[in-house]
């Protein structure tokens, strides 16, 4: 069970991160609304979508900034302005570039 308890306290600190960053950078604006598992469900708001890029791949940082672990770490991205059913892929790296 190491591997699992690990991973539950890389996200718990994950979390953390992800909360505090979007608080200070979107003023309360975007934030967690869910974590489900090994995922965290941020709502952002429809109005503010051109500042998203950027923003996400500050919080995948934030989600894979621990130098203790030394296998790498992940993070995929899926959008939808409507439902859940309608996820898309979302590439952070092409939006920010």
């Amino acid at each position: 069970y190491w591997d699992q308890g690990t991973a539950a306290g890389i996200l718990k600190r994950a979390q953390n991160r992800v909360d505090q960053y979007l608080l200070e950078a979107t003023g309360g604006d975007a934030g967690i609304i869910l974590p489900i598992h090994d995922e965290i469900i941020i709502e952002w708001p429809i109005c503010d979508l051109a500042d998203a890029p950027a923003c996400l791949s500050q919080v995948r940082a934030r989600m894979t900034d621990f130098p203790m672990i030394s296998v790498p770490l992940e993070v995929d991205c899926q959008v939808s302005t409507s439902n859940w059913r309608e996820l898309k892929e979302y590439d952070i790296d092409a939006e920010v570039s």
